[in-house]
């Protein structure tokens, strides 16, 4: 009995299938933080697994689903017509002139005489009212109801079987061949990887690279590397490639990373002079094109736009780490003045693929003192000289008359009524086509206004005469401190002199 035991357990172990040995994990892909410490040559260990791969046929059985119409019985209902007969009351209505004796109130009259003491007679009217009988007749709406025998169609539900059919889904074993390929393996190899970073490309303090270094190709006599360099400072391209043994080194060398189109006139914005609240007046503008590696250099020109001359030329130098760039002024500059600032910026670095140069040019208004734009007072001394056709309002702007500010007056001439006012004459100017009196003085012919007659004129500009002067002044200008204009309303009574 032991010897039948022992032979059927080495039976049982030479029976049992040789187990493949394992993988050994591969690493063909590896990331690399390259520092300032790091110098220009880095390091990466990768590994691959080698495969072969084996196609073969194998057949496997597959439940594959159809559809068969099943019957079942069911019940369902449906209606007959059938008659029904009964007797039901009816009623017929009909019009009839019906004829009764009705007593009615009739008023007569007639004459009698009458004789006086004193033998006079005459002939008087005596009427009275006295109840008299007479047959009247009207039509009237007669019914009268009756028995009437009527049939009638009814539905009647019935209810019988049926044989229906529902779609089933049955499954039906059939056998199929397919094609698999199996991946066996056959070989593990390493590869040292050395990058040699070309000069110029030193990190400095705090900077930082990530390099993807990836092995490609199926088998080691075929193995190479590819490299990708995620860096806030450089752009690389692959120059080189050498096999030693189990090592490649990899030579990379420096390309631009940027352009005219990446650091040009749209990096510069906000540019203008102002006056901070230190009180320092400066050109300021923001360079987002300020990066790591390229040196920038400013040139700043104000010029007067309207003595057509250069005030000021200042210099700066952009710093790596902020985009705010301040050029001092330190002449004294007409606020009311159009100024032309000129930026002329050059760039050089080991990053452009050649140096960049280019001009920056803003217009920047004067700014003018809105008080006195916005003043009420300054529309005043409202007059209407001459009558009728040859009536003039005249009226003081103390603003200036220029082309700097724009301004517009809507203008209504209200003559006074028994109840309230009613507008003469309504119209829209604007000050510079308008005539004036010296500096400020302005001149309106109120035949001018729109719709006013030589009548209206007649009746009611007539030496005298009272008018209401409405005015509603709007003043636009970029120079006012903003875009929104200013606005205010002035009215006055005059007499026509």
């Amino acid at each position: 009995m032991r010897l039948l035991a022992l032979g059927a357990l080495a039976f049982t172990v030479a029976a049992m299938p040789r187990l493949a040995a394992a993988e050994p994990s591969e690493h063909p892909e590896v990331s690399v933080t390259r520092t300032a410490q790091s110098g220009l040559q880095v390091q990466a260990g990768l590994s691959k697994n080698e495969y072969r791969y084996v196609e073969r046929e194998v057949v496997e059985t597959i439940q594959v689903p159809y559809s068969v119409s099943v019957p079942y019985e069911d019940w369902e209902t449906y209606y007959v017509n059938e008659q029904r007969c009964d007797h039901r009351p009816q009623e017929t209505c009909t019009n009839e002139n019906v004829c009764r004796q009705e007593q009615v109130m009739r008023h007569e009259c007639h004459n009698e005489r009458r004789c006086y003491p004193d033998g006079h007679c005459t002939d008087e009217q005596v009427c009275r009212t006295i109840p008299v009988h007479e047959n009247v007749c009207r039509v009237e709406r007669q019914c009268h109801t009756r028995q009437v025998y009527e049939c009638w169609s009814v539905s009647v539900p019935h209810t019988r079987q049926v044989t229906r059919y529902r779609n089933e889904t049955h499954y039906r074993s059939e056998t199929r061949r397919r094609t698999v390929t199996d991946r066996i393996f056959q070989n593990h190899w390493d590869v040292n990887v050395v990058i040699n970073m070309p000069s110029g490309s030193e990190l400095q303090d705090n900077e930082r690279e990530t390099l993807l270094v990836k092995l490609t190709g199926a088998t080691e006599a075929d193995a190479h590397v590819e490299i990708n360099v995620d860096s806030p400072i450089f752009s690389y391209k692959k120059m080189s490639e050498d096999r030693n043994g189990g090592t490649i080194t990899v030579g990379l060398e420096l390309v631009a990373k940027y352009d005219t189109n990446a650091l040009g006139e749209a990096t510069i914005t906000g540019l203008g002079l102002n006056k901070a609240s230190d009180g320092l007046l400066a050109v300021r503008f923001e360079d987002k094109g300020i990066v790591s590696r390229v040196e920038t250099n400013y040139l700043v020109a104000i010029g007067d736009r309207d003595t057509q001359q250069t005030i000021f030329e200042g210099e700066a130098v952009g710093r790596f780490g902020s985009r705010q760039i301040v050029v001092p002024v330190n002449v004294e500059i007409a606020k009311d003045h159009d100024l032309v600032i000129r930026l002329t910026v050059h760039r050089d670095g080991i990053v452009l693929s050649q140096p960049i140069d280019f001009t920056k040019t803003v217009l920047q208004v004067g700014q003018l003192d809105a008080a006195p734009y916005a003043d009420v007072n300054g529309v005043r001394e409202f007059s209407v000289v001459g009558e009728k056709e040859h009536a003039v309002l005249k009226f003081t702007d103390a603003t200036p008359k220029d082309h700097k500010v724009e301004t517009k007056f809507e203008i209504k001439l209200k003559r006074k009524k028994l109840l309230g006012h009613k507008t003469l004459a309504a119209g829209t100017f604007e000050r510079k086509n308008l005539e004036h009196d010296g500096e400020n003085t302005v001149k309106i012919d109120l035949s001018k206004f729109p719709g006013v007659t030589a009548e209206d004129l007649r009746d009611h500009a007539a030496s005298g005469d009272e008018i209401t002067v409405e005015v509603r002044v709007t003043r636009s200008s970029p120079r006012l401190g903003g875009n929104s204009p200013i606005r205010f309303e002035k009215s006055a009574k005059v007499k026509v002199q």
